[in-house]
């Protein structure tokens, strides 16, 4: 499963650095800007910007999220994982 995200990061910076967004909708909150990146086996990967850059997928109705905060020597990852029936 690690793999699998780290390939899927990997894949939406290449991906978002290299081509525009095949669609963008501005949000109702705060005006937000949600760029749809790309679609591969059923996955979508989607990015925005609130002061960072943040990637997510969504594959088949699971979505997960990780964000790594870094204060001083000390790590903080946080994984969200919702699925959807």
């Amino acid at each position: 499963m690690k793999k699998l995200i780290l390939l899927v990061a990997i894949l939406a910076i290449l991906a978002g650095c290299k081509e525009p967004a095949i669609q963008t909708k501005v949000t109702d909150i705060n005006g937000i800007k949600l760029e749809l990146l790309f679609e591969h086996d059923g996955c979508k990967m989607y990015r925005f910007t609130d002061y960072h850059t943040i990637y997510w997928s969504d594959c088949r109705g699971r979505t997960e999220y990780t964000h790594t905060s870094k204060r001083g020597n000390t790590s903080t990852t946080n994984r969200q994982q919702t699925v959807s029936e």
